[in-house]
């Protein structure tokens, strides 16, 4: 049962009392909804977020530097509710032409530098103008929506209620040696000048400390600072038959401690370099069905992409979405040997950084450890503050990037399995299981670079996208590299397809974007076998390599 959202106003501790820009979000944001909430119709519930970033970025190409940036910035946007928990302005239109406008976009605002607390609050007023007209104008159409179309399945409230939080942590000062990055990067990029037949490549590395503030009408005070690192790696080339080909490898910290030394970066580029060479010389893939091993980045794309999105819990009661694990919870929907859990609590895994860390989320909720699928039967769904049937409270899954509205999103996705076969094992079993299916070879997908896919009723489907796919033959020839193979199904029957998992466990640290934009995100899993992967060929163009060789070519490679 729903109770009042009323605002219960935390003083800012004496120690915090010094900080501008949080006491101009607090004061702001109380004086705006004490005039808001007597609104027809009223505002029922009002939050500011607000970032503060330092960034370092420096690139460079073949040995020398060609960008390098540093950064401050600070942005807000507001969140503004009209009408009550039950029925809000976020409620979803029924029209199917009106799919995608949501309200999913909202203005934002940058502010200034300085610390001057009244051309803040200047600018939360006006950022609140902004938006206040566009939500009162689309609650009006969704009550009329509401009226004069049928109803949906999921009956459930727009919004719930949650006890407000105050948790103020100090900010963090960005230090980074840009003299000692420049350096490694100048000597990490050289090592692409021995491979003419790489067209573009590059080495960059980026620091960014962003500390983020989060006030609502209910009381919460939030303020959390995060430090991430990378350095980045890539090179692209083309194939003699016009097909582009890209590898890249990426290096995630909290702390440069956590970043690898000069000489295994330069390792890394050259490994990097040789394996692009191979795959211009490799034979494209033809299309396949049949068993395949997924190594563990790969297969933490393959559950992030198959399953994750999917049990995000806005999808579950949507009538454009496809809804697909909607009905299953107590059901089978992974062999008895696997669970899926996602962690937000979690800052590494295994002593590896996990970028999907986070304390609270992008609507002030604390962030909570959630099984998802339990030896392989499904318990429960990723939960912002929007109720689902069977599910009426956040657990801490809210995210979404200023200018967007926060909808239930991964965090650290982990799939664990019970069983502890050696990885070693793995070969040999892919191969049996091609001799069982009378399958002349399998697929090893060894690394992979994302995915993207489509969970509405339209079209249920995905597509990974590896970077480096062997042929394993069962024949005892050498395995074989190939290039051009992008993984494709339906979700269901991807997932009972798989055979084992192994005890291999890795990180996959990237950015997910949707429609709540582009959020940090990690997934785990070891290594895992399918019975049967769809591959089709990858999309290329018609453009040669260049005709003339490279300046730098002193012999091809």
């Amino acid at each position: 049962m729903l109770t009042a959202l009323l605002p219960i106003l935390l003083a800012i501790p004496a120690s915090n009392q010094s900080d501008p820009l949080l006491r101009a979000l607090k004061t702001e944001v109380e004086r705006e909804y004490q005039v808001l909430k007597e609104n027809s119709p009223p505002v029922y519930y009002l939050a500011y977020r607000a970032e503060e970033e330092d960034g370092v970025s420096i690139e460079a190409t073949l040995g020398e530097v060609t960008g390098e940036n540093v950064a401050r910035s600070r942005r807000a946007d507001a969140i503004i509710r009209v009408g009550s928990p039950e029925l809000d302005n976020t409620h979803e239109l029924k029209a199917r032409e009106r799919f995608g406008g949501w309200g999913y976009y909202s203005p934002t605002e940058s502010l200034p530098l300085e610390d001057d607390e009244a051309l803040v609050r200047r600018k939360l007023w006006l950022l609140t103008q902004k938006q206040l007209g566009t939500a009162v104008e689309r609650y009006q159409t969704v009550t009329a929506d509401d009226t004069v179309k049928a109803q949906a399945e999921d009956r459930s409230p727009d919004f719930s209620l949650i006890q407000p939080s105050q948790d103020l942590r100090a900010r963090i000062e960005l230090r980074v040696n840009k003299e000692k990055w420049t350096s490694i990067l100048r000597a990490v990029s050289r090592v692409f000048r021995a491979y003419p037949t790489i067209y573009i490549s590059s080495a960059s590395f980026q620091a960014e400390t962003t500390t983020k503030f989060f006030v609502d009408s209910t009381g919460t005070i939030l303020r959390h600072p995060v430090t991430q690192l990378r350095v980045y790696i890539t090179g692209a080339t083309r194939s003699e038959d016009g097909m582009p080909l890209f590898l890249h490898q990426t290096f995630q910290g909290l702390t440069e401690a956590e970043l690898p030394s000069q000489q295994d970066l330069e390792q890394a580029a050259r490994g990097l370099a040789e394996k692009l060479v191979q795959l211009r010389r490799a034979p494209a893939v033809e299309p396949y069905v049949g068993p395949a091993l997924f190594m563990p980045k790969a297969a933490a794309v393959f559950f992030h992409e198959v399953m994750g999105h999917r049990l995000e819990g806005h999808r579950q009661k949507s009538e454009q979405e496809g809804q697909t694990f909607t009905k299953k919870v107590g059901q089978p929907v992974l062999p008895p040997f696997m669970s899926l859990v996602d962690d937000p609590t979690m800052d590494h895994f295994q002593g590896k950084p996990l970028l999907g860390h986070y304390l609270y989320d992008d609507e002030g909720a604390r962030a909570q450890r959630v099984s998802l699928v339990d030896k392989g039967v499904l318990k429960g769904f990723l939960m912002g503050r929007s109720p689902i049937t069977g599910f009426a409270d956040t657990n801490g899954h809210g995210r979404g990037t200023l200018g967007r509205r926060p909808v239930a999103r991964q965090g650290n996705l982990m799939a664990l399995t019970s069983e502890t076969i050696p990885s070693p094992k793995a070969r040999e079993m892919l191969i049996d299981l091609c001799r069982q299916k009378g399958k002349p070879y399998g697929l090893i997908f060894s690394d992979i670079s994302g995915g993207f896919t489509m969970t509405g009723r339209f079209l249920q489907a995905f597509k990974v996208i590896p970077l480096e796919v062997y042929r394993v033959y069962t024949d005892g020839r050498l395995d074989e590299l190939v290039r051009g193979a992008d993984i494709v199904g339906t979700p269901l029957a991807a997932l009972e397809k798989i055979v084992a998992a192994y005890d291999d466990y890795d990180v996959f640290n990237g950015v997910c974007g949707a429609e709540s934009g582009g959020v940090p995100v990690s997934a785990v899993s070891p290594s895992i076998l399918v019975g049967e992967v769809e591959v089709e060929k990858k999309e290329k163009d018609m453009v040669k390599p260049p005709i003339l060789p490279s300046p730098l070519a002193g012999g091809e490679r």
